[in-house]
């Protein structure tokens, strides 16, 4: 059941999310709406046939575009952001295209993609999980033992990912995805872009995680943007918070390096805080240059430099090197 909303000869209604309920291209049923951004919309959904969980992206950028609730299609808002509405199309439809091509273990597989309702749509799917927010363990009991298995393998995952001329471009503890065997899944590449090419040329981010250059029309972005993004995740993680602003911090630099921090000194030994530190410079230059320049480091110390850990927590799966194979691993069944 549809439960569309009959305008008769009233000017149409308009909404935003599709409803619970609704059966997208002949395919997939809507359980629930998981998440709404500035680009797009996800949700949570079953195959109407086989019964199987996926997650869907919905291209849905609210700047430009509206839904009527009559018939859920979607459309420019105004003949003013016509264009603008089929450049988002277009660049989603390419993103699928990328993104349905990438084959990594800490990367999310998107599976298939689609034109519908005057929009398009991808598809992935559903794994059992919570992401970093509610996954991780409180602020001061991380330790090395449980967060270097999680920084390195999503360093692997990002090698892979710039390897292919993609940025994520939002990376943050919600991001994230912590499976049931520790091991993390990078997410939500609603924001991605290619790294060279106009399309990074967007103004967008998460406060406290994006880099400034992300907020510049004319900045330059690269590795180093991502791994700002990555850097304000651990730095988050073990403090409880994320770091200042980029803006607030290009004002008058206010960011406490955690080198510095003797609490932290028991729990974490300095490739650890300096890498993080490194990765939260405000000078791109005087960051990370590439996800490979930062994994080389971690692994170059040896593994008895690590702190005793005060105790135990689940330590994710051993990391793998970045893998190219020559075609896309089929994805895993709903757990």
């Amino acid at each position: 059941m549809q439960n569309l909303t009959s305008t008769h000869n009233s000017e149409p209604i308009y909404s935003i999310a599709l409803p619970s309920g609704y059966i997208l291209n002949n395919t997939y049923r809507i359980l629930k709406t998981l998440g709404q951004g500035g680009f797009g919309i996800t949700y949570l959904a079953e195959e109407d046939i086989t019964g199987r969980r996926v997650v869907i992206k919905e291209n849905f950028p609210t700047f430009c575009s509206q839904r009527r609730q009559d018939s859920l299609t979607v459309s420019a808002n105004s003949p003013t952001h016509s264009q603008a509405h089929d450049w988002a199309l277009n660049s989603f439809l390419n993103e699928a295209r990328i993104l349905a091509g990438l084959n990594h273990p800490y990367i999310v597989p998107v599976t298939t993609a689609f034109k519908s309702l005057g929009t398009a749509y991808y598809v992935m799917p559903f794994i059992e999980g919570a992401d970093l927010n509610r996954a991780a363990p409180a602020s001061q009991e991380i330790d090395e033992t449980w967060l270097r298995p999680v920084l390195t393998n999503i360093l692997s995952a990002l090698d892979y990912l710039h390897g292919q001329n993609l940025l994520h471009r939002d990376i943050k503890p919600t991001n994230i995805l912590l499976r049931a065997d520790g091991s993390p899944l990078l997410i939500d590449f609603g924001t991605s872009r290619a790294i060279s090419g106009s399309h990074t040329q967007t103004k967008m981010g998460t406060p406290g995680y994006a880099p400034l250059e992300q907020w510049s029309v004319g900045g330059k972005r690269g590795p180093w943007t991502d791994l700002y993004a990555l850097g304000a995740t651990c730095y988050h993680l073990i403090t409880g918070a994320p770091p200042p602003d980029c803006h607030e911090r290009a004002d008058e630099d206010n960011y406490l390096p955690l080198s510095g921090r003797k609490e932290l000194r028991n729990r974490f030994s300095p490739v650890i805080t300096d890498g993080i530190d490194k990765a939260l410079n405000t000078l791109r230059r005087n960051r990370w240059q590439s996800a490979q320049e930062w994994l080389v480091t971690l692994q170059a110390v040896s593994s008895d430099s690590t702190p005793p850990a005060p105790h135990t927590q689940p330590t994710p799966a051993k990391p793998s090197a970045p893998a190219r194979p020559s075609a896309p691993a089929k994805p895993s069944a709903p757990a």
